[in-house]
C-alpha cells in the first residue's frame, strides 16, 4: 500500500489536533449535543459533508461507503487493484436511485482489489447501511492495520460520525492517520500545480472585411459592431485565458509527459475551467498524464469560430512551451462533456485543418500562428457532432420530435446560438435547406445564408471528420434529453467507415444528460482507454 503523498495536497492549518491518550466512545443522553471539536474539524476539512454552521449532522450513522471512502484517502489504494464491478447494491441504492458518485465508484472497487470489503452471496456489500461497530473494526483493522476494538467500550450497535472521529483520534499513532486528520481529503480541483495565463488582447492585423459578416454577436459582446454588423474596431482580442495544469509528482523541464486537455461543459453559457471531475484528474496524474483544462468563451462573448481560437491559442502555448513545462506537446489527448464534449470533438477533428485554425485573433508572446493544433484521442461525453442535428430526436422514448425539433431549431435556443444564429436571425431550418441545396449542386445566393451554412459545416466534428482524425472514445445515455444518443452513433459510424481504429462506443441505457454518471465502469474503462492511447503503459 502507498501513503498519501503529502507534496501535492493542500496545506490546511491544523491547530487542535484530533487527539487523546485514552478512548472511550461516549454515550449521549438523548437530546444531549454531541458537536465537538473534532467532528466541527471534519466537516470544515471536508471529511464529512455537513453545515459547518450547525454540524446538524453530528449524530448521523456513519455508512460503509462513508468509511470505505475515507480509508482510501488515508491508505490511497493503487487505481491498479480496483476489482471488476459484479455489487448488486453499488450501482443502485436502496430507495431505487441511482448512485451517480464516480469516486465512490472507484473507492469501493479499490477496497475490493485490496480484499477489504467482500459482498455475501446475492453480490451485496452493504454500502448504504449504517455500518456495525464490529464491522468498522474489521474495516479498519484490514485496511491500516489498527486494532480498533482495544479503543471501543463496544462493538455492539453503530457509531456516529462524531463517535467516528474520535475513534480515528484515538488511532492517531497509525500510519497516514494524523496527517488525514490534519490535512483532510485530498482536493484535486484546488491542489493544481501550475497556473498559467496564456493569451492577452491582442489585435488580428489581417484583412478584416474578409471576414465580414462573421462579427455578428450579442449587444456587449466582445467586439463593437455597428447595427449591422460591421466591425468598427480592430480591437478583436479575447477575455483573460487561463490553463489549470496539473503535474505528475516529480516532473521536471525537458520531461516528455503526455499531456491531456479538457473542455468543460455548461450548455456554452457558463462554467468554468475548475470545472473538473476528481477523480479523472487524480487517476490520469496517478498514472503518468499531466490534466490541463482549459478555458473559452461563452456563447454570449464569442460565436463561433472565435471560442475556437481561443481553445487553439491554449493548446499552441502548451505546445510551444512544452519543453519548460516538461509535457509532450505531440501526445495530447482531449475529453469533455456535453458543451466541452462537443468542443473537444471539434479540436480533435479540426487541429489537423489549415483553413480551420486562427488567423491571428486570440494570440501571447512568443505565439507561433499557423501552427496545427492536433490532438491524439478524444474522448467524448454526451456531446454533439452535428450542429444542423444536434437537439433533434426522433425516439419517442427520449422526447416528442415537435418538441424536439423546436429545442434546436428556434433563433435562440443554445446549439444554434453558439453558431450565431441569435445576432444573424437565421433560423436552423432555413441553414439545414439551404445546406441540402449545396449537397443537390447548387449554389446558396444569398450571401449571409451562404456563411452561415459554411460556419455550420465548419462548426460540426461529423462534417469535418477526415481518415487522418484520431480516435474517439464516445459515452453516451439512451435518455439524454438535450443531446440524443444518436449524435454519437453517428459519429461512431462515420469513424469506423473511414477505417479509423480504436474507437469504443459505450451506450448507457437510462442514462440522460449532465454530469451523473449512471453507468460508471464505462467511465472507468474510458479513462483506461486515456491512458493506453497515451502510450504511458507500452
Amino acid at each position: 500500500m502507498k501513503m498519501k503523498r503529502l507534496s501535492r495536497i493542500i496545506s490546511i492549518a491544523a491547530a487542535g489536533i484530533l487527539s487523546c491518550s485514552s478512548f472511550v466512545v461516549p454515550t449521549f443522553a438523548e437530546g444531549e449535543a454531541s458537536v465537538d471539536e473534532g467532528y466541527a474539524k471534519a466537516v470544515e476539512l471536508g471529511i464529512f459533508t455537513d453545515n459547518p454552521e450547525t454540524c446538524e449532522l453530528a449524530d448521523a450513522e456513519v455508512t460503509k461507503s462513508e468509511v470505505i471512502g475515507i480509508l482510501d484517502d488515508i491508505v490511497d489504494w493503487d487505481w491498479d487493484i480496483m476489482a471488476e464491478n459484479q455489487f448488486t447494491d453499488l450501482m443502485v441504492k436502496p430507495d431505487g436511485s441511482y448512485n451517480t458518485s464516480i469516486n465512490n465508484y472507484t473507492d469501493v472497487l479499490k477496497a475490493v482489489g485490496a480484499g477489504v470489503v467482500s459482498a455475501d452471496e446475492e453480490g451485496y456489500l452493504g454500502l448504504w447501511d449504517p455500518i456495525t461497530r464490529e464491522d468498522l473494526c474489521a474495516l479498519l483493522d484490514a485496511a491500516l492495520g489498527a486494532d480498533a476494538a482495544s479503543a471501543l467500550d463496544s462493538t455492539e450497535g453503530t457509531i456516529t460520525r462524531t463517535e467516528f472521529c474520535q475513534l480515528l483520534a484515538a488511532l492517531e499513532d497509525v500510519e497516514g492517520v494524523a496527517d488525514y486528520l490534519a490535512n483532510g481529503p485530498v482536493n484535486w480541483i484546488m491542489d493544481k500545480s501550475t497556473e498559467i495565463t496564456v493569451a492577452t488582447v491582442d489585435t488580428y492585423s489581417g484583412d478584416t472585411s474578409e471576414l465580414l459578416p462573421d462579427a455578428f454577436t450579442y449587444e456587449g459582446g466582445w467586439i463593437d459592431t455597428d447595427d449591422e454588423g460591421n466591425i468598427i474596431t480592430e480591437a478583436t482580442g479575447t477575455k483573460d485565458l487561463n490553463i489549470r495544469l496539473w503535474l505528475p509528482e516529480g516532473t521536471q523541464p525537458g520531461d516528455k509527459v503526455p499531456v491531456f486537455l479538457y473542455t468543460f461543459g455548461g450548455s456554452w453559457i457558463r462554467g468554468t475551467n475548475a470545472s473538473v471531475e476528481p477523480t479523472m484528474v487524480e487517476y490520469l496524474v496517478e498514472h503518468g498524464i499531466a490534466v490541463a483544462s482549459l478555458t473559452y468563451r461563452y456563447e454570449n462573448e464569442a460565436c463561433f469560430p472565435y471560442s475556437l481560437y481561443d481553445l487553439q491559442a491554449q493548446i499552441r502555448y502548451l505546445k510551444i512551451n512544452a519543453d519548460e513545462l516538461g509535457i509532450d506537446g505531440d501526445n495530447m489527448g482531449i475529453s469533455g462533456n456535453s458543451a466541452g464534449g462537443y468542443w473537444c470533438a471539434e479540436l480533435a477533428t479540426s487541429g489537423n485543418n489549415a483553413e480551420l485554425q486562427d488567423p491571428g485573433y486570440v494570440t501571447f508572446e512568443g505565439d507561433q500562428l499557423g501552427m496545427l493544433t492536433e490532438i491524439n484521442y478524444c474522448a467524448c461525453q454526451y456531446g454533439c457532432f452535428n450542429m444542423m442535428t444536434c437537439g433533434i430526436s426522433d425516439d419517442w422514448r427520449i422526447r416528442n420530435p415537435l418538441d424536439s425539433a423546436h429545442q434546436h431549431d428556434r433563433a435562440v435556443s443554445n446549439d444554434p446560438n453558439v453558431m450565431g444564429t441569435y445576432a444573424v436571425g437565421i433560423t436552423v431550418p432555413e441553414i439545414r435547406a439551404a445546406y441540402e441545396e449545396l449537397q443537390a449542386g447548387n449554389e446558396i445566393e444569398d450571401e449571409l445564408l451562404a456563411m452561415m451554412v459554411q460556419r455550420f459545416i465548419d462548426g460540426s466534428p461529423i462534417l469535418q471528420l477526415d481518415a487522418d482524425d484520431p480516435c474517439f472514445f464516445l459515452y453516451h445515455g439512451t435518455a439524454d434529453l438535450l443531446c440524443p444518443i444518436a449524435q454519437s452513433v453517428e459519429m461512431y459510424g462515420a469513424l469506423q467507415a473511414l477505417g479509423i481504429e480504436n474507437n469504443v462506443m459505450r451506450i448507457c441505457e437510462g442514462m440522460g444528460h449532465g454530469s451523473s454518471k449512471l453507468h460508471p465502469q464505462y467511465y472507468l474503462e474510458m479513462l483506461e482507454w486515456c491512458v493506453d492511447r497515451s502510450g504511458v503503459n507500452a
